[in-house]
């Protein structure tokens, strides 16, 4: 009978160390700072449009940080969480104008910005692939985003409220206001 029971011991041991890792790599953050709602993604390192996509079909977008307040607040929260050192992908990049930076989620260039000193770094602009990740500081700096061996955790945002437009009335459906 002990035969029998170390195996199964050793299998249901196993199968619970899986799951506890499981649910560890998937220990995503969820937060509400000022008018957004924040998914910060610290379960697996995507390149910048695979992390556009999850964003996406979060009903979100790749963060767009438009303040100082913006940046400091969410910083202090990744300090917090012990997650000020990872570096996270913004919505930021020039793919557009090469020699201007936009936010992809509204297409408005960067009226504020945090770039760590000597950002954007000088082969960013006049080249079309680059976009803002966070260093250590949850300062700015540039990153290949067309490159898909480049990774990093990612930040997704939506307003708390959504814009319904004139009729004041809209409906959500997976995170998706229509």
């Amino acid at each position: 009978m002990v035969a029998t029971i170390k195996p199964l011991l050793l299998a249901f041991s196993i199968m619970l160390l899986g799951l506890v890792l499981a649910i560890k790599a998937d220990d995503d953050l969820t937060t509400d700072i000022g008018s957004k709602r924040y998914l910060i993604k610290i379960g697996k390192k995507l390149n910048w449009f695979q992390a556009n996509h999850a964003c996406t079909r979060a009903g979100m977008t790749l963060a767009s940080i438009e303040s100082e307040t913006e940046q400091k607040n969410l910083r202090d929260y990744l300090y917090a969480q012990g997650h000020l050192t990872d570096g996270f992908w913004l919505s930021g990049n020039n793919l557009n104008d090469k020699d201007v930076f936009t936010w992809l989620s509204s297409g408005n260039k960067l009226s504020y910005t945090s770039w760590k000193s000597g950002q954007p770094d000088s082969t960013a602009l006049g080249n079309p692939e680059y976009c803002t990740v966070t260093d250590s500081d949850f300062k700015w700096t540039t990153g290949h985003c067309t490159n898909p061996t480049i990774t990093n955790y990612y930040i997704c945002s939506r307003p708390l409220v959504p814009n319904c437009g004139i009729t004041g009335r809209c409906k959500i459906n997976r995170g998706f206001y229509y």
